[in-house]
């Protein structure tokens, strides 16, 4: 693969583990296992074009990680270790995260099938988030069946992790007729922009 990555856990052995996996999948590694500031160092110094952290790095600040990491470098692209709860699936969701790992996870395979998924604009989500009651409600279930072709098709691309300008290439649209559909669509589910139009295509992208 070749692509720079920034491992971020609080455990040295882990980040270690973690580092000799993707280094085998020809992964360039840096490693930080220590506090936040640190790590947005190293990623201001070497602009890594993937972050794997967890939502326990340095005392429960993962997600800010993963936050501020897109402030520093915004082509980055987050992988994150979370708890199987619906709490930590929702916080994820509004944070710029492209993939999505169980904690605890100890299948190589499964990490470098993700980053493989990442560093091609998709979203990975691992099978074992399918196992929680993370299913929508009737009521959102009902208004995603009447919605356009045309608006599943946004929906289905953004939980997918394209951008506007890929979902225009796959669409036959301009970039900026997207984002005009995109905002059609946000405002047609009462949502209150892109990024929670995003969390609601991942959250019903199984129904679409």
């Amino acid at each position: 693969m070749n692509a720079s990555i920034l491992i971020a856990c609080s455990w040295p052995v882990s980040a270690t583990y973690w580092a000799t996996v993707l280094q085998k999948a020809q992964f360039v590694t840096h490693i930080c296992h220590t506090t936040l500031p640190d790590a947005l160092r190293v990623i201001d110094q070497h602009c890594p074009n993937l972050l794997l952290t967890e939502t326990g790095f340095a005392n429960g600040q993962g997600l800010e990680l993963a936050r501020q990491a897109v402030v520093i470098h915004p082509a980055i692209r987050c992988a994150l270790f979370l708890p199987l709860t619906n709490e930590a699936w929702t916080q994820a969701m509004h944070t710029d995260i492209s993939g999505y790992l169980p904690d605890g996870l100890d299948d190589s395979e499964e990490v470098i099938d993700c980053f493989v998924e990442i560093t091609k604009g998709r979203r990975y989500i691992s099978p074992a988030f399918r196992n929680l009651a993370l299913l929508p409600s009737a009521d959102v279930l009902g208004i995603v069946k009447n919605l356009s072709d045309r608006q599943k098709q946004i929906l289905r691309l953004m939980a997918k992790g394209l951008t506007a300008r890929q979902m225009a290439y796959e669409m036959g649209l301009s970039e900026s007729g997207v984002n005009f559909q995109k905002e059609n669509l946000w405002h047609k589910l009462g949502l209150r922009g892109a990024n929670e139009l995003k969390s609601f295509a991942g959250s019903v992208q199984g129904f679409l």
